[in-house]
């Protein structure tokens, strides 16, 4: 019975099957209706067939846009851009770059005001400016006059504006200059401007950096100025009525470019020094500047004055406020190794009473690599600092002088002479146990001999005693050489022969008389374990030209 069921089941689906075949072939043997024969005549007039299903209406508007022609604005803009690519091509001969240059200048002529706001035909302009004689320059800036404030203010011709100010000889820079700063403080308002105002100050003379300094200085300092007074220190000698009218003045335009755009220009930063020079200290419209600095104090690495700034952002910081600093400066390591960065950290190490807070966060992570550090000039300071703070060795009188006046300083309490004692505490250990690490490399570098003459003078730790008796035994065994490099080859020799290590020697021995001439309780420690070496081995001295000498000394 089940069988005879599933067999009916079957028969049914196939008739059902059969059914909607033939319902499928009557379909497709029916005549077409009018739509399909509209069809076959739009096909035979070219056009695509439509989809079934769907209309083939196309938009008007769409269609229209298509078929428009170019305007003779757009062509001339993709013929000025097809020549700016030629000129820019790196292989493009000299001959055709002139031509081109020709041909744009001729297209361009009487039009760049109108050009020079759209992105692509700017940056066309810009190589015309650069690859193009100063004439086309002083053309373009005589053409644009009354413009450039404006330029210098949108996104695209900013940059033609900065262009035009590098390449200008001096006649067309004052011509520039004196339109631009008319405005220089709403133009440093603006983000946008700042590349431009930097550019201007960057190439302006002595004279023409005091002029835009000049125009924070407010109206009461144009009212009040005389031949006398040509900056802030000047305005000391006013009455305090007017010098209080100028500082205010200052003050808030100060405070409004800040809080705008920071400080990205050596305008500001000048300026700020300037103005914190004169200007009373402790009350809030300091500690608003203050603050300032402490929030921006590793950017101050770029500027010029920015060692200053950063030196009297330190005296006048709190203990919580300095940690802050401190954190910072760990974030950017290179500052070490630069200029600027470096009187910086010199800085932190003179006035920062908290040692071993400075030491675990700043010096540490940087003594670590002492070896990378002492290949820089900058960086071979800072570690002469933490080893003899205050040496004109390694520091400027003047640079010494100026760390003398932070001494007192609100914030830092500590005598100058332990601060200095504790940080030698830290850093003497850590570098020599380095240098013992690695004394080859160490030994043969002659611009490195000031670092390691002041380290060895620290004989009261035990590891520069270590690092001389390694040294008294290297230097005294026949077998040791070291290979050095002249002129391109290499050679071994004794110890003793390389100029360097003899020189250090006779440092040493020349110290202990010293000491011991001033003293004569002094124990002359690396005398005493040289010659008892030179004892085991005295004709391996006496075999060597350099040892002769060291000997005889």
């Amino acid at each position: 019975m089940q069988k005879s069921k599933k067999l009916l089941q079957k028969e049914e689906a196939a008739v059902i099957e059969e059914k909607e075949e033939c319902e499928m072939d009557d379909q497709e043997n029916e005549p077409e209706d009018e739509d399909s024969e509209d069809e076959e005549e739009n096909n035979a007039e070219g056009e695509p067939p439509a989809k079934k299903g769907k209309t083939a209406k196309k938009s008007p508007e769409k269609s229209e846009k298509e078929e428009k022609p170019l305007s003779e604005n757009d062509l001339l803009k993709k013929k000025i851009l097809k020549l700016g690519e030629i000129i820019r091509r790196t292989k493009c001969p000299k001959f055709t770059q002139i031509e081109k240059l020709e041909e744009l200048k001729a297209i361009l002529k009487g039009n760049y005001a109108k050009y020079v706001y759209n992105h692509a035909v700017s940056r066309v302009i810009e190589w015309m400016i650069k690859l193009a004689a100063e004439d086309l320059t002083t053309a373009i800036t005589q053409e644009l006059k009354g413009t450039l404030k404006n330029m210098a203010r949108q996104k695209y011709s900013k940059h033609v504006v900065v262009c035009l100010i590098t390449k200008a000889d001096k006649q067309t820079f004052e011509a520039i200059l004196k339109e631009l700063s008319e405005d220089i403080i709403k133009l440093m308002l603006l983000g946008t401007s700042n590349s431009v105002v930097t550019e201007l100050y960057k190439k302006a003379s002595k004279e023409q950096k005091q002029s835009l300094k000049h125009s924070f200085y407010g109206k009461s300092f144009k009212t009040f100025r005389s031949k006398n007074i040509l900056n802030l220190k000047d305005v000391g000698t006013l009455s305090q009525t007017e010098k209080d009218s100028i500082f205010n003045e200052i003050h808030d335009n100060l405070s409004k470019v800040i809080e705008k755009s920071t400080m990205k220009s050596e305008l500001i930063v000048e300026i700020l020094r300037e103005y914190l020079e004169v200007m009373e200290v402790g009350n809030a419209k300091h500690a608003a500047l203050v603050t300032v600095l402490q929030s921006n104090f590793v950017e101050l690495e770029q500027y010029k004055e920015g060692a200053w700034l950063a030196t009297h952002c330190l005296w006048h910081s709190s203990a919580k406020e300095r940690k802050q600093i401190m954190k910072l400066v760990k974030a950017k390591p290179s500052l070490a190794t630069s200029a600027v960065g470096y009187a910086i950290l010199v800085a932190m190490m003179d006035c920062i009473d908290d040692t071993t807070l400075l030491n675990k966060i700043v010096l540490q992570p940087l003594l670590e690599d002492c070896e990378t550090l002492c290949g820089n000039m900058y960086g071979m300071k800072v570690l002469s600092f933490a080893i003899k703070p205050r040496s004109t060795l390694f520091l400027h009188p003047e640079q010494i002088k100026f760390l003398q006046e932070g001494e007192s300083n609100p914030h830092s309490k500590k005598d100058p002479a332990l601060r200095q004692k504790e940080i030698k505490g830290f850093a003497v250990p850590l570098v020599a146990s380095k240098i013992l690490d690695n004394f080859s490399a160490w030994i043969q570098n002659a611009h490195r001999f000031l670092f390691i003459k002041a380290l060895v003078d620290e004989t009261d730790f035990p590891e520069v005693i270590k690092l001389l008796e390694l040294f008294t035994s290297l230097l005294t065994q026949p077998d040791y050489k070291e290979t050095t490099e002249h002129k391109g080859t290499s050679s071994e020799m004794l110890l003793i022969e390389v100029p360097f290590a003899q020189k250090l020697a006779m440092h040493l021995i020349k110290e202990d008389k010293r000491k011991y001439a001033a003293d004569s309780s002094y124990k002359p420690i690396f005398c005493e374990m040289l010659v008892s070496k030179i004892k085991e081995t005295p004709e391996f001295w006496l075999d060597s030209n350099r040892g002769i000498l060291t000997f005889l000394w």
